[in-house]
């Protein structure tokens, strides 16, 4: 964990394929915690993210948003975990049709060395609109698609 500016973490968190890693930031705020992606469904990558919160001093209770950047399964994996507790879980609306499949039928990924790892989809899908408020009207925040490169 690399805290990037002040509130600011990147957590790498470990995924069982050639890349090794997925990125996931942590903002942690005075009122609220909010986090960029969510990992694979693993209990590795699960492991590994109430290690590097409990360093923070939170549970993933504590965690109230959750911004998922895109569809594939090792940056929302966990979304359906964090939605269970509680947390507000986002998806851009450009990515909801892309990923809808696996949001209404969560399927076994295939099967990677050391371990089974399934696919986690919140029951529901809610989207941000780019140039909307996010994650509250009024906090000043804005959020908005940015083109592939």
């Amino acid at each position: 964990m690399k805290e990037l500016l002040p509130g600011l973490y990147l957590l790498p968190v470990p995924i069982p394929y050639p890349l090794k890693t997925v990125n996931l930031y942590l903002l942690k705020g005075r009122e609220e915690v909010v986090l960029v992606d969510s990992a694979l469904a693993t209990r590795t990558a699960r492991g590994t993210l109430e290690l590097y919160l409990a360093e923070l001093g939170l549970c993933f209770a504590d965690v109230k948003t959750v911004l998922l950047t895109h569809h594939h399964p090792d940056h929302y994996g966990l979304g359906g975990f964090f939605e269970g507790l509680g947390a507000r879980v986002y998806l851009h609306e450009e990515e909801l049709p892309r990923g809808h499949r696996f949001w209404q039928e969560p399927r076994p990924l295939k099967q990677p060395p050391g371990g089974s790892s399934w696919t986690t989809a919140p029951r529901r899908r809610p989207f941000w609109e780019s140039g909307r408020p996010w994650p509250k009207p009024g906090s000043g925040s804005t959020l908005r698609k940015t083109p592939s490169p």
